[in-house]
């Protein structure tokens, strides 16, 4: 056994936890391009990890086997790791496809952290021509229908809105609001 009643696990390391940037947005729409454009511009360190990067950690033919259950106990690893992440005071930029069955995971994954939703848009249209032109899916580009599209966004109130240029270079990135305070001392 490891560890013991002196666990710092689940104690933030520093004197307060670090932020979550969660970019939300559906497949093929922009997220990583606008993370590695924060990533560019921000002048502290943050950390970013896609669950696509987490999904590499296994083999290709594991994939192609799964009936859902290796997905679902990757996303649940893949968001409690960027929490622990936070809680050791890392800033933390991350993409989600939040849908309304996943609203209570995240809501329970980041609970209590500072967390900026920014929801990242484009025409099915364009993802769909994207999707086509990605090299990382396993066998072929993921189906975007229509109302699965749309459902990223559906119920949930981002603090920000972006679409990502259709073409060309990156978005300037958000600004970000300036870290809470750390907690006083009682």
């Amino acid at each position: 056994r490891i560890g013991g009643q002196n666990d710092r696990v689940s104690r933030p390391l520093r004197s307060h936890a670090g932020r979550v940037v969660l970019l939300n947005g559906p497949p093929s729409c922009g997220k990583t391009a606008l993370a590695n454009a924060l990533l560019d511009a921000l002048e502290e360190p943050w950390f970013h990890r896609s669950l696509d990067d987490f999904r590499a950690g296994y083999l290709d033919c594991f994939w192609h086997t799964d009936d859902g259950a290796l997905f679902e106990r990757l996303m649940h690893g893949y968001l409690a790791a960027l929490r622990a992440m936070a809680l050791a005071g890392n800033n933390v930029i991350a993409e989600a496809v939040i849908t309304a069955t996943r609203v209570p995971l995240y809501s329970s994954s980041f609970d209590g952290l500072p967390v900026i939703l920014i929801g990242v848009r484009c025409p099915l249209e364009i993802a769909v021509q994207r999707e086509r032109k990605r090299t990382d899916r396993l066998s072929r580009p993921l189906d975007l229908p229509p109302d699965a599209f749309a459902a990223a966004h559906a119920g949930l109130d981002s603090a920000l809105h972006l679409a990502p240029p259709l073409n060309g270079p990156n978005p300037p990135p958000p600004h970000l609001p300036p870290p809470p305070p750390p907690p006083h001392p009682d």
